[in-house]
């Protein structure tokens, strides 16, 4: 089987995008795998299928280097609306996701904004095993509780003095799998530089540490700002670059950045 697909990457967290709205695609967790392995395969962070869609412009199902499904990805989501937006010759592109319609916005050459919907912040909803505070989450010994909240997928955000001093790779591979967390839990270790401005390195479940994480980016903001530690608009540092996350309104976290396209190609599946 034959597909073509397009190589994207938003600040680096790369992805293989499938457009699938006219001619679907059955891609089992091996294949899947196979396409994200760096040596044998592509190589990405996560593979993303576009679909049709009743709903949005498109339909959009993420998929872990693992071969398991993410509810949720905000650096794929800017970048499968730029691929939109060209297409389709318009700069407003709505995207459904799991049970979420995703407003994005072009606002330059290659910079989106995405609505990227509700934060989460009851344990049902994250989700959690059972009823606890979400603001005081003890996942380590090692590290004080952190703060869990829903993007769409579940977050775990732990603050830190200094990122470099800590173990994430071990961390992250730890807490990713933790009990209190059913679906897994992407891991966000966050330094607070200033009231505008956050550090943050993420182990994302399924993928390990990536260059970049948006959905992360906005969980992180919001448990920054209901910490009362920044303010409601943010600059969130990550490995790959800089994503602006605005809080305002918890109902509608938005999120900007840039994104890039690597290249094109027909893989044999």
């Amino acid at each position: 089987m034959q597909i073509n697909f397009t190589k994207m990457h938003g600040l680096g967290n790369d992805f293989v995008i499938i457009d699938a709205r006219k001619a679907p695609v059955d891609l089992d967790s091996h294949m899947i795998t196979h396409i994200c392995n760096r040596h044998q395969g592509v190589g990405c962070d996560q593979l993303v299928v576009v679909g049709a869609s009743t709903h949005a412009d498109a339909a959009v199902t993420f998929y872990n280097q693992d071969g398991s499904t993410s509810s949720a990805c905000g650096n794929a989501t800017r970048c499968v609306a730029d691929m939109l937006a060209t297409q389709l010759n318009k700069d407003a592109i709505t995207l459904e996701a799991n049970d979420r319609i995703l407003s994005c916005q072009r606002i330059a050459d290659k910079t989106i904004t995405v609505d990227m919907g509700q934060a989460y912040l009851s344990w049902q909803d994250i989700p959690l095993s059972h009823d606890m505070d979400i603001f005081q989450v003890r996942v380590s010994d090692e590290l004080d509780p952190g703060v869990a909240v829903g993007m769409g997928n579940p977050h775990i955000v732990l603050f830190v003095e200094s990122i470099n001093t800590v173990d994430v790779v071990r961390l992250g591979e730890e807490i990713e799998s933790h009990v209190f967390f059913p679906e897994r839990v992407n891991v966000n270790f966050a330094h607070i530089n200033a009231p505008d401005k956050i550090t943050l390195c993420v182990y994302e479940r399924g993928a390990g540490i990536t260059q970049a994480c948006g959905s992360g980016a906005c969980a992180t903001a919001v448990a920054a700002y209901k910490r009362g530690l920044i303010n409601q608009k943010v600059t969130v540092s990550l490995p790959g670059g800089e994503l602006i996350v605005d809080v305002s309104n918890l109902n509608h976290i938005a999120m900007t950045g840039p994104v890039a396209y690597v290249f094109k190609g027909q893989m044999d599946v």
